[in-house]
């Protein structure tokens, strides 16, 4: 007479073997999942300081009746925030009347947590742009990345800011 095991349930080495394989999965999904994010946040960093720079063409634009030679905008974001602290408008060098021709609030880009100075030239007889920091060692950072502009107010993301 032979006797019939019953079998029921998963013996333990069918567990463990389950767990490893789960353990090699979400050992190549974690880190590629992380470089996603990461790289998603640096593009939207881009593309914050791209509405930055929108903004700063928008307002040049309504400046350019006004200048003979050139219009330079200076925003400057001593905090993290979405409103410049401070901002200088130049036409042709001379100063507007920031506080109440162009408040800071036009400056606001929703969601921006940006810290530096960028400024525009705007040289009318070439409607050309050019875009910098204009102080030395100040680099314009959005959401916790270097930003670089372009000439043509592409803006880029760099290096992640360190803490």
């Amino acid at each position: 007479m032979t006797k019939q095991l019953n079998k029921k349930g998963t013996s333990l080495v069918e567990l463990i073997a389950v767990i490893v394989i789960m353990g090699i999965i979400a050992g190549i999904a974690v880190p590629v999942t992380i470089a996603v994010i990461n790289r998603q946040k640096k593009n939207a960093a881009a593309k914050s300081a791209e509405a930055v720079v929108s903004t700063i063409k928008q307002l040049t634009n309504e400046l350019v009746a006004q200048a003979s030679t050139n219009i330079v905008i200076t925003l400057t974001y001593a905090t993290e925030g979405n409103t410049p602290s401070a901002v200088s408008v130049k036409v042709d060098g001379t100063e507007k009347a920031t506080a109440t021709l162009y408040a800071p609030s036009e400056f606001t880009v929703e969601n921006l947590k940006a810290t530096g100075s960028i400024q525009s030239t705007y040289t009318v007889s070439g409607a050309t742009y050019a875009f910098v920091t204009p102080d030395a060692g100040t680099q314009l950072a959005v959401s916790g990345y270097y930003i670089t502009v372009d000439a043509t107010g592409s803006a880029s993301a760099g290096a992640q800011v360190s803490a």
